[in-house]
This record gives C-alpha cells, sequence and structure tokens, in this order.
C-alpha cells in the first residue's frame, strides 16, 4: 500500500503537469541604431520595415529605431532599411529568446 501512494504521489504532478496550459509571449522589441558606414555617425530619417509583421518606423536624430511589442508567428524576421543617397541594407534575425534584441546598421552611401 504504502509503494502505492508513493507512486501516485510521484505521478499525479507529471499527469497533471501536461494539462497546464503554458502561456508563452509571442511578442518581441527590436531597437538599434542606424550610422554611416564611413563616418560612423547616426542617420536621421532612415525607414526601417519588419517582415513578416510589416511594421515600419524612421530612425530620430540620433539615429535611434525601435520596434515595440511586435507579435510574430515566425521564428526569423527580415528588418530593412533605407533612405535615399544610401544602399538599401536588410538583416534577418532569429528571434530572441528574451524578447528583446539589438540590431545596429551601417549604411553604406550610393556611388555618385
Amino acid at each position: 500500500m504504502k509503494k502505492i501512494l508513493l507512486l501516485a504521489t510521484l505521478c499525479l504532478p507529471l499527469l497533471f503537469g501536461g494539462c497546464v496550459k503554458r502561456v508563452v509571449s509571442n511578442t518581441i522589441s527590436v531597437y538599434g541604431f542606424v550610422y554611416d558606414y564611413e563616418t560612423h555617425e547616426p542617420i536621421s530619417g532612415v525607414h526601417l520595415t519588419l517582415s513578416p509583421s510589416g511594421k515600419n518606423t524612421d530612425t530620430g536624430e540620433d539615429g535611434y529605431y525601435a520596434f515595440n511589442n511586435v507579435q510574430f508567428n515566425h521564428d526569423k524576421i527580415v528588418i530593412s532599411a533605407q533612405k535615399s543617397g544610401y544602399e538599401t541594407t536588410s538583416r534577418t534575425i532569429t528571434l530572441p529568446k528574451n524578447g528583446e534584441s539589438q540590431i545596429n546598421f551601417n549604411m553604406k552611401k550610393l556611388d555618385k
């Protein structure tokens, strides 16, 4: 009888543990800075797009951008940065486990 009671005590948490619904956050925050490749100065007015969500934003005067609390259903995302006079740049990243990631860009000026 003691063995059955001990076995039941050990197995019950395993049985009910499988029934617990786990809530996993499916939002991320991605932020960073965009710099000129040659001068290392921040670039303002860079248009950034986050795919596949379609969210977009522009850098401020300090070159900073942020995508906060973006919903995702994929394990990778693509961030594209574009500005007139510069080469368009894209980065593919694996989604961060902690829900946030800093991604900086260095953009090259187009040859004239």
